[in-house]
This record gives structure tokens, sequence and C-alpha cells, in this order.
């Protein structure tokens, strides 16, 4: 049975993160140079006073996943930095983790969630739309060095109620 639980960020957690996470994003060194994310990076997130981490742990307490949630204003909650380890994509873990990250949100009185996915990740759209995130026409620059041209897209979702269990 996986476990999911908000972590301390300590030096070791941060590097736990930071490689779980450049792991996963290594799908996008088709267009992206370096990694995704430094431990020091993950420290600053954790410690920035509305960020957390969570970890998925599988049955032998090893962690198989992670997500960042950050309380943003007006109500909004954002949450990134989705990985899970690559022989276990596709198992769901992913999408157990969105819930904890939306739960964990609407927890916290949030009322809408957004992510931003970089447009030439194609396949994460209908990832996220079947989760009941859309597009909400806000978009921002790629914020690190690409090898294409490249932007990040806004998708957001109400948090009424809990989403779809896709």
């Amino acid at each position: 049975m996986m476990r999911i639980e908000a972590v301390q960020v300590d030096a070791a957690m941060a590097a736990t993160i930071a490689g779980m996470v450049n792991r996963a994003f290594a799908v996008e060194e088709w267009f992206v140079e370096g990694d995704r994310i430094a431990p020091g990076a993950v420290v600053g997130l954790a410690t920035n006073g509305v960020g957390q981490f969570s970890m998925a742990y599988d049955e032998a307490n090893t962690p198989v996943g992670c997500i960042y949630t950050e309380i943003r204003e007006d109500g909004r909650g954002y949450f990134g930095l989705l990985a899970v380890e690559a022989g276990l994509q596709g198992a769901g873990i992913g999408g157990q983790l969105v819930r904890h990250a939306e739960d964990a949100l609407r927890a916290r009185g949030c009322q809408t969630v957004e992510i931003t996915v970089v447009d030439l990740r194609h396949e994460l759209f209908p990832y996220y739309r079947k989760r009941g995130y859309r597009e909400d026409g806000r978009t921002l620059p790629f914020p690190r060095s690409a090898k294409r041209p490249c932007h990040l897209i806004y998708l957001s979702r109400p948090l009424a109620e809990p989403g779809p269990q896709a």
C-alpha cells in the first residue's frame, strides 16, 4: 500500500527530491539544457513560507514520487514538480499525488488550483484535461535555457469538489 505525506526538507530530502524530479524530467532533454532542479532550489521552495513538498512511498518505504504545492494569492493553489520514478510511471501514482495536492490545497482554503505545462509537452495536456484542468489563456516565458523556443501554459480548475478519479 502506498502512502503520501508532506515532508520536511533537509539536505538529504532535497537531494532525494531533486534526483527524482531530474530523472522524471529527463524526457525533456530534447528541448531543455541541464537538470530541472538543484537540491538548493528544492530547499528554497520548501522554506519560502508558502510551499511544501509531499512524497509518495511504496510498501518498502522507498520514495517513488513527489509533488510540490504552494498557496498563492486570491485563494489560488499551485502544484508542480510532479515526478514519479520512471519504472513506475503509468501505475496511477501521479494521479494519486495530484489528488493529494488538490486535497491539501482545498483543506488550506484554496478555491482554484493552477499548474503550468511547457507547450512542447503535448502528451501532458490530455492527462490534465481528463482531470478537469483547462487552459486559462495565460502564458509565461520558459524560465530555463532551452534548445527550442517554448513557453509555459497555465491550466487551472476549481477546487469546489474533488476532481475526477482518472
